[in-house]
């Protein structure tokens, strides 16, 4: 069949003038310094109680995806600045924890022992809410790999003396351990498992898909924990967003069941006193 003159004029101009494609505009993870935040982090949890007569709770442990954070920018050095994911047993009080996970140190007063500045660390932290000499700052336990997830645990253990032993697990293997001792006078009442960021410009969880970019959300999966000796497979309370000001509309999080969650930012283009 022939052509007509028509169509064989657009079949020639459309191959010698490529059709523009749709230019796609990047996300954007993470927004301006405030250089004047301190101590005003924020999270996105869940939890898992016992209840504030016990039994308490001794072993926390979730599957969570590496992401490597996209910290906050600015030409000012900010007071502090970081984002992480970690299970946790903690107490009544805001700083009565114990956690392991993933942790990026930026500028400022946050980054703890021994973290390594701008990059992914695995961490640890315990504290005591009041206590000076027991804030729960990370402490490295070494640069974090480049595998995709990790098992983390974090767990009280007894010893053959008697004495009870704090261990912070990666895949089954050991890796920090530190003494339960008279620092800890909070009961082991929840075991949490989250992510959280140190300044409002700070990423939170990964990305969502865009256009040709298919994402990549920070998941949170397998969550278990134990208490008076029986394990629990989930039975952990719905997401929620918490801390400082936990009203940063960039911040999303879906769960799946009682066990499973994402956690992700999207288009972080405004600051916190816009907020």
């Amino acid at each position: 069949m022939k052509r007509t003159l028509v169509a064989s004029l657009v079949i020639a101009v459309s191959i010698l003038i490529p059709t523009p494609r749709p230019t796609l505009a990047a996300q954007t993870l993470a927004g301006a310094c405030d250089v004047g935040q301190y101590l005003d982090n924020t999270w996105v949890v869940r939890n898992a109680a016992s209840g504030a007569s016990g039994p308490w709770i001794t072993s926390a442990s979730a599957w969570i995806s590496r992401y490597d954070y996209s910290l906050c920018t600015g030409i000012l050095r900010p007071w502090v600045t970081a984002s992480g994911a970690w299970p946790a047993i903690v107490g009544p009080g805001g700083d009565d924890i114990v956690q392991v996970g993933y942790w990026m140190c930026g500028d400022g007063r946050i980054c703890g022992t021994g973290m390594h500045t701008n990059q992914l660390d695995f961490f640890y932290a315990s504290g005591a809410t009041g206590d000076i000499n027991h804030a729960p700052m990370p402490r490295n336990i070494s640069l974090a790999d480049t595998a995709s997830s990790h098992t983390f645990t974090v767990r009280l253990v007894y010893e053959p003396d008697g004495s009870r032993v704090w261990e912070y697990v990666m895949d089954g293997q050991v890796r920090a351990t530190e003494p339960d001792g008279a620092w800890r006078l909070w009961n082991r009442e929840r075991a949490q498992v989250g992510t959280e960021q140190w300044n409002c410009g700070d990423q939170m969880g990964g990305r969502t898909a865009e256009g040709s970019d298919p994402g990549n959300k920070q998941k949170f999966r397998s969550l278990t924990w134990v208490a008076g000796g029986v394990t629990h497979s989930g039975d952990f309370d719905g997401p929620r967003q918490m801390g400082n000001n936990p009203y940063y509309p960039w911040i999303y999080f879906q769960a799946y069941n009682s066990s499973d969650f994402d956690v992700w930012t999207w288009n972080h283009a405004s600051t916190c006193s816009a907020t």
